[in-house]
């Protein structure tokens, strides 16, 4: 008899708090999006962003979104491909965000960020290259 209250127990518990099982469908763990590295543009550069090395490869569908420096809105081409474009239109740090999926499973966001050079620090002096770069300052944050 006590075997059998356990088992009950342990279904009932499972069917109490959601299922026992991860939300994740069976066998897949999520894909990793890599978004590539933190870089620095000029103003009016076409900056390309390639998640191609995203994890596991082949049917990843891809999702990149281009947050700006400043209320403007950023026109992404290719925003649901490995690859993608946007100009770097205003002064600032912009911040683009990949997520991939993978059968319905979504990757936690990859971001990397783009400096144009007049807002860098290398063009602050002296003071400012003891300092950490903005891009890695706004990572932090975001982490």
């Amino acid at each position: 008899m006590g075997y059998r209250r356990r088992s009950v127990l342990l279904v009932l518990v499972c069917l109490g708090t959601g299922g026992c099982g991860s939300s994740e469908p069976e066998g897949l763990a999520p894909p990793i999006a890599k978004a590539g590295a933190d870089r620095t543009v000029e103003i009016g550069q076409v900056v390309t962003l390639d998640g191609s090395e995203s994890e596991p490869g082949g049917s990843l569908v891809y999702s990149w979104t281009v947050t700006a420096p400043s209320a403007g809105a950023v026109v992404v081409s290719g925003e649901n491909s490995a690859v993608s474009t946007f100009v770097a239109q205003v002064e600032g740090v912009y911040v683009a965000t990949l997520v991939v999926t993978n059968n319905g499973v979504d990757s936690a966001p990859s971001r990397a960020f783009v400096t144009d050079a007049a807002f860098g620090p290398q063009a602050r002096g002296r003071a400012m290259r003891s300092r950490p770069p903005v891009a890695r300052r706004l990572r932090q944050l975001l982490e």
